[in-house]
């Protein structure tokens, strides 16, 4: 067979792989037939004031019959009749709560032609969804926290899984995937795949087993522990366009043997990875996306940008903002049958899942079916005519900053057209639309009511009546591990929850945490509620943090700034402790330990099984601080496990106490090509006991600093630097580095003749005390470094490094400070 253009391939396989699935039986053809959680055998179940139970429903439904799920919570359901339809009567509003040991909702061996619509899956002990049978659909469902996969298909054909969301799957040792499924003619497409712990979505089978024809596309997929992977042991051909994969941890795509076309998809990376990788052999097509690094493979027409554009992707807003360079730039040639919402669609002209436009574009409401402004951005359920309107979610009380705006929503259920009413202390405000926002609101406006009327041909109903706060400027909002957000959030005695503080603390205040604990995973992800807050332990220390399963204890999203983390412990994370990704962020006076060590049985291991730094700094970030913090015991891979990983310029390491890490104490370096490790200073630190794995004569560096261009220059002085003797004490790469008025103790290894070992680039050393000479190609001494090999401390032995009155270090120091001193 010739190959044809990555183009034409695309287009003939969308056709073919649509016509090889199945239709459902038109609505005319069904039997409707209703079930509620108290229906009952003895109803007919022919309407909603008859419903079944779900039981006898399952037991009497035929391969022509619609089961409608009335709103509720049901057990588990095992589909046994072939052509079955499992419909929610209100999408959402019928929710499945496993059995224990069993999926969510599954299907028997070979039961084929079953839909389920509209569903919501909750917390399964195995799979959400589970199916055995070909050409079945799963749609409009919301499939989330199951400790397996969300949906499953394993060597079936003809699986359709379209507009549904599915999240934070996975949480057992194993792993779990968003989606999980192999076979021939399979779609996956307009899913939001999100926060699933191994991979968003894995199209894949084993030899001898293989998987072929199958279409990915218009998903969005982020936050997962790694994007999409396509393997083919047999070497057929698949295809992903028009996706939009954010993975900043790990691959976006992986094509594992056979062929895989990839055209006009958004692509993003994280920690200088590949964006595409390719193994087993693979051949991949690929052109026409819009990626943050270059890629290999790739096309002529890719396009390379740092930033893609999106309205606000913390808040999972991965919609194209108008400046992004993604508009434009897809292959016209290639598109879907259908968009992300489920329309027709016969062209297309952006990459990514979701074409721009100005609406979307200025859409600020939350991805998320239960935040207060959340919205549903899928194609909602018809229900049957003559339906008067209804709330499923109601408005939610908002606190905010005086100077801000607040938004209220609503979710309103019946007939089209909808049309709402809000009021703000009773009157009238004009919106129409399900969302009202109040802008600029001032210190007059607290304390007002929001109500909002919604009305159809059927009748009009009210909602509840929430309340607005607006705090001044610079509030401090108490939380406790057993707060709520009924309390108001003032005082010691009225702690908020962390959740409740995370969502309504709002920029610029304060959120302090009351001792104890252990307080969750705390993430800073949206700009307008977390530029510039500040997190702070009423009491040093007393405050504790435990990592959830593939988070880290705290984090930053890249949007936002100006944050601080102030006094808290962090006990341990699954991950990095602390990843600080946005700029002129703050750790001080923290204790931070146990990154990588999220789970107690874990030990030290050299196949990178896991991973945690005590505090990472991304390159995306710039002029951020960590100071008067003990950073010990961090790392579970022996291999790359640090202190501190240092990847942004301009930061200043100043007063903290660095001891007893996997590896090295600080690390100063990023993979990324193009980046230059400029501008940091690192001084009155106290360091080590690093990297001592095996015996007392192993040690991994006190401080590497590798600049990756001449055009990097850093400084180190005023340290305390220990390293038992295996590698230099500080070894330094590129660019230049000035080193003065350290203490260096350590650095003798056969291969390195000094303790400060400058491997290439310039480095300037004077008035530092050290056990050994300078040494490397770059090397130069200023004449007034002292060699000594006692250097007279308290006790070091005890962590007292202080100078004892004989110490040799007196008075060898140039006048160079640093603007403050150890103790700040």
């Amino acid at each position: 067979m010739k190959l044809a253009t990555l183009a034409s391939i695309l287009i003939l396989t969308v056709f073919s792989s649509l016509a090889a699935t199945l239709p459902p039986p038109p609505s005319s053809f069904r039997l409707v037939r209703f079930a509620a959680p108290d229906g009952s055998a003895t109803n007919d179940g022919t309407s909603t004031n008859t419903p079944w139970s779900l039981s006898y429903a399952l037991a009497q439904a035929g391969s022509t019959s619609s089961i409608n799920l009335m709103p509720g919570t049901y057990p588990s359901i095992e589909i046994s009749t072939p052509g079955t339809k499992i419909v929610s009567q209100t999408k959402w509003a019928a929710r499945v709560v496993e059995s224990a040991g069993v999926h969510g909702i599954f299907t028997d061996s070979n039961v084929d032609n079953v839909t389920i619509d509209g569903v919501e899956v909750a917390g399964s002990s195995l799979d959400g969804i589970s199916l055995g049978g070909s050409n079945c659909v799963v749609r409009n469902c919301w499939v989330h926290d199951s400790l397996g996969s969300g949906v499953s298909a394993r060597r079936i054909p003809g699986t359709l899984i379209e507009r549904n969301l599915i999240e934070r799957n996975g949480h057992s040792p194993a792993g779990g995937y968003g989606v999980n499924v192999s076979g021939t003619n399979c779609i996956i497409r307009g899913n939001v795949l999100r926060y699933n712990q191994s991979w968003g979505c894995q199209i894949y089978e084993a030899s001898p087993f293989s998987t072929a024809e199958c279409d990915f596309y218009n998903n969005l997929v982020y936050g997962n522990g790694a994007g999409l992977t396509v393997s083919s042991p047999g070497g057929q051909t698949n295809y992903v366009f028009n996706n939009t994969i954010s993975s900043p941890t790990n691959y976006c795509l992986i094509a594992a043997y056979g062929n895989l076309g990839v055209t006009n998809n958004i692509l993003v990376v994280g920690g200088g990875l590949a964006v595409i990788a390719v193994a087993g052999g693979a051949t991949v097509w690929s052109d026409y996306n819009l990626v943050n690094a270059s890629t290999s493979p790739g096309g002529p027409h890719d396009v390379v940008a740092s930033v893609p554009g999106f309205v606000n992707s913390g808040s999972g807003l991965y919609w194209l903002a108008a400046g992004t360079p993604a508009r434009g730039v897809a292959n016209p040639a290639v598109f879907p049958p259908v968009d992300f919402f489920g329309k027709t669609e016969s062209s297309v002209t952006d990459a990514g899942a979701v074409q721009f436009s100005s609406a979307m574009a200025a859409d600020t409401r939350v991805l998320d079916p239960s935040a207060a402004n959340g919205a549903d951005y899928w194609l909602q359920l018809s229900p049957p005519s003559g339906i008067p309107p209804g709330i499923s979610s109601q408005p939610q009380l908002q606190t905010i900053m005086a100077g801000q705006s607040a938004t209220f929503t609503v979710i309103a259920t019946g007939d089209s057209p909808l049309s709402y009413q809000w009021t703000f202390n009773g009157l009238n405000v004009g919106s129409s639309s399900s969302t009202y926002t109040r802008a600029n609101c001032q210190l007059a406006d607290n304390g007002g009511r929001v109500q909002v009327s919604v009305s159809n041909a059927n009748g009009t109903v009210q909602s509840s009546s929430v309340t607005l706060t607006v705090n001044p400027m610079g509030t401090n909002y108490y939380v406790a591990a057993g707060g709520s957000s009924a309390n108001t959030g003032l005082s010691t005695n009225s702690p908020w929850s962390q959740d409740y503080a995370l969502a309504h603390a709002g920029a610029s205040n304060t959120i302090v945490l009351m001792d104890g604990g252990p307080y969750p995973s705390i993430y800073l992800g949206t700009p307008s509620i977390h530029n510039g807050l500040k997190i702070r332990a009423l009491n040093k220390w007393k405050a504790f943090i435990v990592g959830l399963p593939a988070q880290h204890a705290y984090s930053t999203d890249y949007s936002v700034s100006n944050v601080v983390l102030d006094g808290v412990h962090i006990v341990s994370s699954y991950i990095d402790d602390v990843k600080l990704l946005g700029s002129y962020s703050t750790v001080q006076n923290c204790w931070i330990a146990g990154g990588g060590r999220g789970d107690p049985s874990w030990v030290p291991n050299s196949t990178g099984s896991y991973s945690g730094q005590g505090v990472y700094i991304s390159p995306y970030a710039s002029n951020c601080i960590v100071q008067y913090s003990l950073i010990e015991s961090n790392g579970a891979y022996r291999g790359l496990d640090h202190g501190l990983y240092v990847s942004a310029i301009n930061t200043i390491v100043r007063g903290n106490v660095v001891r007893y890490n996997l590896a090295m104490g600080c690390q100063f370096t990023c993979s990324m090509p193009g980046t230059v490790i400029t501008g940091e200073q690192c001084y009155e630190n106290l360091i080590y006991g690093n990297g001592r794995l095996n015996g007392p004569n192993e040690g991994k560096d006190c401080l590497y600093v590798d600049a990756n261009a001449s055009t990097g220059t850093n400084w180190i002085y005023g340290n305390i630097l220990q390293n038992n003797g295996l590698y230099p004490t500080i070894a330094a790469y590129h660019g230049t580095i000035y080193v003065t008025n350290n203490i260096i103790m350590g650095g003798n290894r056969g291969d390195y003749a000094g303790g400060i070992d400058i491997v290439s680039g310039i480095g300037y050393a004077d008035y530092n005390l050290m056990t050994n000479s300078l040494s490397g190609s770059g090397a130069i001494d200023g004449g007034h470094n002292v060699i000594a090999s006692s250097f007279g401390f308290v006790n070091p032995a005890n962590g007292l490094w202080w100078l004892a009155s004989n110490s040799p270090a007196r008075r060898r120091a140039v006048n160079q400070p640093g603007p403050v001193d150890f103790f700040g």
